[in-house]
């Protein structure tokens, strides 16, 4: 079975980060978990990440 992950902008610098969505139920927090670290993004820039390669688009 096939892990599904998202991206999203980080709130800090803008850069596109991609892991694990997760939306804080305590507090209204929209983080990307990766691997290394945590990240605050920006709610309305998260989708899901599918990592097809680029065909020169």
């Amino acid at each position: 079975m096939r892990d599904i992950k998202f991206c999203g902008k980080r709130v800090d610098n803008g850069e596109l980060v991609h892991g694990y969505y997760l939306y804080g139920a305590i507090k209204d927090e929209h983080i990307i978990w990766t691997d290394h670290e945590n990240w605050d993004v920006d709610p309305e820039t998260v989708g899901q990440f599918i990592d097809l390669p680029n065909y020169g688009v």
